[in-house]
């Protein structure tokens, strides 16, 4: 019962030093319950069977996920915990002092451990098990299930996943804590406090030196992915990210020897106010964190990446669905019989249940492949992109009457051509930009023996099959009358169903289901239903994914610097003590501080910032091969998250910090 008491007391008078760690494991269990609970709730039961199956493949991969931010987490809490261990040993010399056995001071420790673990746990489950409500909520009206009948619900599995992983780092923490104890002496333990970490002054000119090393490796780095990202192999990509880290490394290392020399020069800045203190004390704290400092600048930048990647193929495969899907239903039939509504009726289909209905025809000429239409081209487009694009294949060919019954469709403008004249409709920008360039040189074609040249220097915007994104790598569009029956290579149509309501829709539908079963032949089949599902499913997946690595990520990188921040305010107290009493006033002390923690929060998220600056173009360009763009739209959120849990973590840090050396002043007079 003493040891419980003593326990309590201990916390709630090291609640500042607690703060960071308290905050980072009920974030680490509300995010982790949260993202584990999504397909447990009450309303997942209201999707339709293709949402459902979405959703089911989703959790999959966040299970999976959930692993990897197991081991994170466990990681973190024992970076914390050494924390805590190295601002407490003078406490614990102390306690032998007086009398108690390192077998004690474990057990209060393993008390401290479980008080602190259950109550995070609580709060975090409670947090996780509310917000958990918020998102199955936001994942329902994204796939418009019946809310009516909601209510409120919680995972059992996702508790008892949550319970299990993070009473496993617990119980790695008081092992830690039990080892730390028994082997530390007790002259160790009472040098303990108020020890910093201290490093030799570096040479200035090797700084210098490595600086522009670690600049000129970089700025290789960023230049074979920006101009040379077209032909750039897995391989070197990943060559360059290790350069990147390395000259990361090389900043930081460089930086922490001549930055504080640089400001010296600047004398009249250097000697004013508190800025000779503030220096140095940040020139102490980047000096002994170099390797953390390049870590968490890595962290963060992967963290920009993945999450402003994730928001835009959200975006991308949720954007202006109604334009690339303007009808309820489309089939494919890849043959030679003519039409798609004839072979319907023979399957049994009533093809009176639909309307608005538009069929034609595409064609290929085993002659006219990209390499051809490409022409003087082929050199240059291979050499970028010969690892995703195949030359080989037959192009696609639509008469201009067929094409323009599918332009009406689309809403697109349709095409004129004289009879020596072709087109190209293309929607995808990577083909686009191909393609586009050998028009610009009138690259002639021939079919079926006669010559054709392009009607426009660039590729008109238009799809043939609806699709959520994007995707039409190009048709080729020919006078009419040009090509011939046995080139026949698919029909198509277009319709909407003659339904008056969401019941007779869904009764059209599994109609032509079953008819489609039912016949011989085959057939692609679009529907708007399933594209529109299957859209918002991929861009949640994408979604959830990328924020659960995402609020990992920064948890990780603010919550260490956090903790070295503090733990130097700690070894620093007695130098602030001394600034009060030469009559340094608390706003003077404060405003120092404040900003020794935002330079020492700042300096890795610049870094990052500007190694977004190219990877984020990269990432776009990477992603423009499966049709998403705009990656500008998602750094507004991006930075609203950055905001929010790092911005979060720095203002906790500076009022934890300033805490601790004010009371320090208290105690000193």
């Amino acid at each position: 019962m003493m040891l419980f008491k003593l326990s309590l007391r201990n916390i709630s008078h090291s609640i500042r030093d607690y703060a960071v760690y308290f905050i980072t494991l009920i974030l680490g269990v509300t995010v982790f319950y949260m993202f584990n609970a999504l397909d447990s709730q009450s309303v997942m039961g209201m999707v339709d069977a293709s949402s459902y199956e979405i959703i089911h493949q989703m959790m999959a991969f966040l299970y999976l996920m959930s692993f990897f931010v197991s081991f994170i987490m466990g990681f973190l809490v024992i970076y914390a915990s050494r924390f805590l261990m190295r601002r407490r040993k003078r406490e614990f010399s102390i306690y032998m002092l007086l009398g108690m056995s390192k077998k004690k001071i474990s057990r209060m420790l393993l008390c401290e451990t479980l008080l602190i673990g259950l109550f995070s746990l609580g709060i975090g489950l409670l947090l996780g098990i509310a917000l958990s409500q918020l998102m199955s909520i936001i994942v329902a009206r994204m796939f418009e299930a019946d809310m009516s009948a909601y209510v409120f619900s919680v995972s059992p599995f996702a508790l008892q996943l949550t319970v299990f992983c993070f009473g496993l780092m617990y119980f790695m923490v008081i092992v830690f804590h039990m080892v730390t104890i028994r082997s530390a002496s007790l002259n160790a333990m009472l040098r303990a406090q108020g020890k910093s970490e201290t490093s030799r002054p570096k040479n200035l000119w090797l700084c210098l030196i490595v600086f522009f090393i670690g600049i000129s490796l970089l700025s290789y780095a960023y230049y074979r992915v920006t101009f040379r990202v077209n032909g750039i192999e897995i391989t070197t990509l990943m060559r360059m990210i290790v350069y990147g880290i390395i000259a990361t490394f090389m900043i930081f290392w460089s930086l922490s020897g001549f930055v504080l020399r640089l400001a010296m020069w600047a004398r009249g800045f250097y000697y004013r106010g508190l800025n000779s203190f503030t220096l140095r004390e940040l020139y102490s704290r980047i000096n002994t964190t170099v390797s953390a400092m390049s870590i968490i600048c890595i962290l963060l930048f992967f963290t920009i990446c993945i999450f402003a990647s994730a928001m835009s193929i959200n975006e991308t495969f949720r954007d202006d669905l109604q334009r690339r899907v303007p009808r309820d239903v489309q089939l494919i039939h890849t043959g030679t019989q003519g039409s798609v509504r004839t072979l319907l009726q023979e399957a049994g289909f009533d093809t009176d249940m639909l309307e608005a209905v538009s069929e034609g025809h595409t064609y290929e000429d085993d002659e006219l492949t990209l390499s051809k239409t490409l022409g003087e081209r082929l050199e240059a487009a291979m050499s970028q992109w010969y690892a995703m694009i195949n030359f080989d294949v037959p192009e696609t060919i639509m008469e201009q009457s067929d094409y323009n019954r599918v332009a009406a469709v689309y809403g697109n403008a349709p095409l004129t051509l004289a009879d020596d004249e072709y087109a190209i409709v293309c929607s995808m920008d990577i083909w686009k930009s191909i393609r586009d360039e050998a028009l610009a040189l009138h690259t002639a074609i021939e079919i079926n023996g006669r010559t054709l040249r392009p009607a426009m220097d660039s590729c008109a915007e238009g799809q043939l099959e609806m699709n959520g994104m994007d995707i039409n790598l190009g048709i080729i569009i020919v006078p009419d009358g040009l090509m011939r029956e046995d080139q026949l290579y698919a029909s198509w149509l277009f319709a909407d169903y003659r339904a008056s309501d969401a019941e007779s829709r869904e009764d059209a539908e599994a109609s032509l289901q079953q008819a489609l079963a039912r016949s011989n032949e085959y057939f692609s089949v679009n529907l708007r239903s399933a594209i529109y599902a299957e859209n918002t499913g991929i861009g949640m997946m994408v979604t959830f994914i990328g924020l659960y690595l995402s609020i990992v990520f920064l948890i990780c990188s603010a919550a260490i610097l956090a903790l070295n921040q503090l733990a130097a305010c700690s070894d620093s107290r007695g130098r602030y003590a001394l600034l009060r009493s030469l009559g340094v006033s608390d706003q003077e002390i404060s405003r120092s501080l404040f900003w020794q923690t935002l330079l020492f929060f700042g300096a890795p998220l610049a870094l990052a910032c500007i190694h977004s600056l190219f990877g984020l173009p990269f990432c776009g360009v990477l992603l423009l091969a499966f049709g998403v763009g705009n990656m500008q739209n998602a750094l507004i959120p991006t930075a609203l998250l950055l905001v929010a849990i790092y911005g979060g973590y720095f203002l906790v840090t500076y009022l934890c910090g300033r805490s601790m050396i004010m009371e320090q002043g208290t105690h000193h007079e």
